[in-house]
């Protein structure tokens, strides 16, 4: 992921167990334009908003430098951590298989 970090405040340093719910579904451009039509907006509020749990996953913030001299650092979202944890608990924990990299 090419973007530039969130800092967070030092506090946020290490693991944490998160909670994450769907409150509202909005299709900003018409029922037309979300997949499905209203039929399935409608399905997809009951089932996401008013029937849905709420994901439990860990998130975890770890130390970053700011810059190649290491002379300061700040708190940000381990994303790749945090992306595999969520989508494990929404999917199931055989939803990440690790993978070494290798190139052609």
């Amino acid at each position: 992921m090419e973007a530039s970090d969130i800092f967070y405040p030092s506090c946020f340093q290490g693991s944490w167990n998160a909670l994450s719910k769907t409150t509202n579904i909005y299709a900003p451009c018409g029922y037309e334009l979300f997949t499905g039509g209203k039929v399935a907006y409608d399905n997809a509020v009951q089932k996401e908003v008013k029937d849905g749990d709420t994901l439990q996953y860990r998130a975890r913030f770890v130390t970053q430098s700011t810059n190649e001299n290491d002379t300061g650092t700040y708190v940000a979202a381990d994303r790749e951590y945090n992306a595999k944890e969520i989508a494990k608990a929404a999917m199931g924990s055989y939803s990440i298989v690790d993978v070494s990299t290798a190139t052609p």
